[in-house]
């Protein structure tokens, strides 16, 4: 009986060598395919990392481009607002001075009258030399945001591929292959990155530029006409403002006009202050829309004054332009930047959009901001491959393995 259980135990034994075998086979399989499965994670985790860095450089270097774009409409926007502080101070000295000289023959007030007078006058000089200085300082600055749009531009373009570098060397792929390609997949990145944006000037952006800084300009650089006095059979009129002239070669030219009148109805018009300043050409007319409305309603009553604006104006400053910066055209979300990361079995792709939040930054007309290099807006994401980009990337794999078995 003893022996038989002993002849059963063996029989049963031999047929569990084979099961362990095989449950042995499937746990080495799948500890391979976990391996294989953590080595894949983990370049593919690399790769995201690396399309996601160089998205961020992208939107990062828009940004700096848009900051400094708006810089260079506030730079501007200051030599208007030199121009129109030195005609309208202009104006005023002569309104003081006037009011200095008919109070003069007051015998108290004659000694500090004349003084004051003299005070005008030293001050006037000043503010030219100062607002001629600041003129100088504009047009440097200007030369500098120029040559520090084309450095970015240069800089950046070494910048996102070393940095993807160091991140795979971190991830230790430093002896894997890998590819960054365009958005499309079809190019490389760098030649693709390199011409989606480009310098271009405002004599070639259809009036983009100049349209900017129209709608950009202050309300004291654009009008600053109102009434000083308006009593019964007086008025005294104040007109005046700052414009920018464009001419056929896209040269910017500043022009600054204040002039003050006394009305007196039936009677009279008086001249009673003037001021003229520009950066460029001289003022030659004066439209009806121009220089605060200065050519509109009683224009030919002031005809005198402007007369005496326009031969007294003064030239501080040459014009500028054609203005050079970087831009684009075309911004519609299928044009936005994107790059795609390749290794051998991972593929990662990111871009960068634009969004203007409107809870937090709202625009006044309520209107969807469109992307443009204007705000710095733009921001990075991953992204998912498009079907477009699948198909490309796998006809560049067949190419891959084909060559690869060839040799």
């Amino acid at each position: 009986m003893l022996a038989s259980r002993t002849r059963q135990q063996g029989h049963v034994s031999v047929f569990i060598i084979p099961v362990l075998a095989a449950i042995l086979l499937l746990l080495l399989g799948a500890i391979s395919q976990s391996v294989k499965l953590q080595q894949r994670w983990h370049v593919q985790t690399a790769a995201d990392n690396m399309a996601m860095s160089a998205a961020v450089l992208m939107a990062r270097e828009m940004n700096l481009q848009a900051l400094i774009n708006r810089a260079r409409i506030s730079n501007q926007l200051l030599a208007a607002q030199l121009l129109g502080f030195r005609s309208w101070f202009a104006m005023t000295s002569k309104v003081v001075n006037k009011i200095a000289t008919v109070l003069r023959f007051v015998p108290a007030l004659t000694q500090p009258m004349h003084a004051l007078i003299r005070v005008i006058r030293q001050v006037d000089q000043a503010v030219e030399q100062m607002v001629k200085l600041g003129l100088i300082a504009q047009q440097s600055l200007d030369n500098v945001y120029t040559l520090t749009q084309v450095a970015i531009r240069a800089s950046f373009g070494l910048l996102i591929p070393s940095t993807l570098t160091k991140i795979a060397q971190h991830h230790g792929l430093s002896e894997q292959a890998w590819q960054l390609l365009g958005g499309s997949g079809l190019t490389d990145f760098h030649p693709a990155w390199a011409i989606y944006l480009r310098p271009t000037s405002s004599n070639s952006d259809d009036g983009r530029l100049e349209q900017i800084m129209r709608a950009s300009t202050d309300p004291f650089t654009e009008f600053r006409s109102y009434l000083w006095a308006d009593i019964p059979l007086i008025k005294v009129p104040k007109k005046g403002g700052a414009e920018l002239r464009v001419d056929s070669r896209g040269k910017w030219h500043w022009q600054a006009l204040d002039t003050v009148t006394l009305e007196v109805k039936g009677v009279a018009n008086y001249s009673l202050g003037w001021g003229a300043a520009t950066k460029g050409n001289r003022i030659t007319h004066i439209g009806k829309e121009d220089f605060g409305h200065s050519g509109g309603k009683g224009a030919k009553r002031r005809g005198d004054v402007h007369k005496k604006a326009l031969r007294t104006q003064r030239k501080l400053g040459n014009s500028v332009g054609p203005l050079r910066y970087i831009d684009r055209r075309d911004f519609a979300p299928s044009e936005w930047p994107a790059v795609i990361v390749r290794f051998a079995g991972a593929v990662a792709k990111a871009g960068v959009s634009f969004s203007r939040p409107s809870s937090l930054f709202p625009r006044e007309d309520r209107i969807q901001e469109q992307a443009n290099l204007f705000n710095p807006l733009w921001q990075a994401e991953l992204q998912s491959l498009t079907p477009q980009n699948k198909l490309i990337l796998s006809q560049v794999n067949h190419v891959d393995a084909q060559s690869n078995s060839q040799n």
